[in-house]
């Protein structure tokens, strides 16, 4: 009896799977069982293998798929799973699914594209495709290639990045990271900036000074390393600029702005903070050389040298006008602030500059140098302070000086808080024997005072007209006054337009000179 059952069983199984093709010619099939409570043997039939068979999510799927049979074939397929897709019931390369809960479709690219939407927080804003949303914001130089790790040159990449950036009339982003530069970056201005064609300006900007580094040392890169500029003679406007940090080892020019002999003026424009490192230095090394620019602001650059005495000059300015310097610093170097060539440097204003364990600190140079300011400077550890040899008008207003060998070498053209100076006053009255204890002036704009100390120590053939050397020379009348002591009497000395020298003086009761010690002080109007 058991044998019988066993039989049947068997017979039984044995038709079941010949009617879904199983049997001796196909062994390995799988026969599908039926869901769950059924009595039936719909295991067995057709219908139910082309009953929709819901699935999980599928991981892995790869080559030519079809799908046959009414219903779905799959509920979700994982990210970047599909390599190639060819489903039953939906067009060759497409994927039926749904994004953000929407209604499935089937996606191509350009169906995916209009999708993904973006819509901006707060009353009225509008959908757009995340596409444009995307494109709106600034190129990046990564966007092309550049390689912020500090291992392979990045120069094309900047200059592909900053060719698309004015060309799509955007901004040059630098992200956080070093980068090699293996060439100089030349960029000229003329397309993006021109008052000719009427240009919208750029802005080329970095994460920081700290976290934006460009680096030129590692393939020793040619003077300049990075120039802005404009290939023809006009003014540039609305230049947005900075936020980056540069190392060098150029025997050279580290950031060039305009060209030397060329009048390309960036007028407008705003410098963010830029911090040069030079890690070695020849004698003609220039951190910043800033040749044409006009009514600018410069916030917070710096230079940091290897040592005091490298390199030529931190910050050389050659036709600048009236633009603001906030707190410039540089440590170590030689020059800090130079100011200098034929071009005219005036009507800027420095404002909290710091001059750093340099040789000196302020030198101005040219004649052409007029009416600049230097607002609370302060000038620590340095050998020379302020050297002004060819200068007008161009004033210092409270100056702080620490450790500084001569705070001030030479004065010439310069006004405000500045300290008396000697001059040769050479006093002469007759034959008498004069000793010159002092003589000191101070120049502040038009202003010039004089101090005189001086000692008649033998009288001889000196009387009542005393004369002496004057430190410049007057544009008006005025007169030296003090007082004899040996006399007890007022001394008067005129002072005459256009004479370098101050006479006629005498005692204020025209009685002669006697021997001992007059003080005298004045101040004119000079030329």
């Amino acid at each position: 009896m058991k044998r019988f059952a066993l039989g049947l069983m068997f017979a039984l199984w044995s038709s079941i799977a010949l009617a879904q093709g199983c049997g001796p010619s196909n062994p390995n099939c799988i026969v599908p069982t039926a869901p769950p409570g059924t009595s039936n043997n719909q295991a067995a039939s057709t219908a139910f293998v082309q009953t929709a068979i819901p699935l999980g999510a599928i991981t892995a799927l790869t080559g030519p798929v079809t799908a046959t049979g009414p219903g779905s074939a799959m509920t979700a397929i994982g990210a970047g799973v599909v390599a190639n897709s060819n489903l039953a019931n939906m067009a060759a390369g497409t994927v039926k699914g749904s994004i953000a809960g929407g209604a499935p479709s089937d996606l191509t690219g350009a169906q995916t594209e209009s999708i993904l939407q973006f819509t901006q927080s707060g009353t009225g804003a509008v959908q757009r495709t995340l596409d444009a949303k995307i494109k709106e914001n600034a190129v990046s130089v990564l966007d092309f290639g550049a390689d912020p790790t500090r291992t392979n040159d990045s120069a094309t990449a900047f200059n592909n990045a900053f060719a698309a950036a004015v060309a799509a009339k955007k901004a040059l982003y630098i992200p956080a990271g070093a980068y090699r530069l293996a060439s100089q970056l030349l960029w000229d201005l003329h397309t993006c900036c021109s008052n000719f064609n009427a240009g919208p300006g750029i802005t080329i900007l970095g994460d920081g000074y700290k976290l934006a580094i460009l680096d030129f040392s590692i393939d020793s890169v040619a003077s300049p390393n990075f120039k802005l500029f404009s290939s023809v003679s006009e003014n540039l406007f609305n230049v947005r600029f900075g936020n980056f940090g540069i190392i060098t080892n150029v025997n050279g020019i580290a950031m060039q702005l305009g060209q030397l002999a060329a009048n390309d003026n960036i007028d407008l424009s705003q410098f963010d903070p830029i911090h040069v490192q030079f890690f070695s230095a020849g004698a003609s090394s220039v951190a910043y050389q800033i040749n044409s620019v006009q009514s600018s602001l410069f916030t917070r650059w710096m230079v940091t040298w290897p040592s005091t005495g490298s390199g030529l000059d931190s910050f050389q300015l050659r036709n600048v006008v009236q633009s603001t310097f906030l707190a410039p610093h540089a440590f170590g170097g030689t020059n800090v602030i130079h100011l200098t060539g034929s071009g005219n440097v005036g009507g800027n204003v420095f404002v909290g500059p710091l001059f750093e364990a340099s040789t000196n600190g302020l030198i101005i140079d040219c004649s052409s140098c007029s009416f600049n300011s230097f607002l609370g400077p302060v000038f620590n550890t340095l050998t020379t302070g302020v050297n002004t040899t060819a200068s007008t008008f161009n004033l210092i207003s409270n100056p702080f000086f620490t450790v500084v060998t001569t705070p001030f070498s030479g004065i010439v053209g310069l006004t405000g808080d500045v300290p008396w100076q000697s001059f040769t006053a050479n006093p002469i009255c007759g034959n008498a024997a004069i000793t010159t204890n002092s003589a000191k002036t101070r120049t502040n704009g038009k202003t010039t005072s004089i101090e005189l100390d001086i000692n008649i120590t033998v009288l001889g053939t000196c009387t009542n007209n005393m004369i002496f050397t004057l430190p410049n020379t007057p544009n008006s009348g005025a007169a030296v006054s003090g007082r004899a002591a040996g006399s007890n009497k007022g001394v008067v000395i005129p002072i005459l337009s256009g004479s370098t020298t101050a006479g006629g003086g005498s005692q204020a009761d025209g009685t002669n000179f006697v021997t001992g010690q007059i003080v005298m002080s004045g101040v004119y109007e000079n030329q």
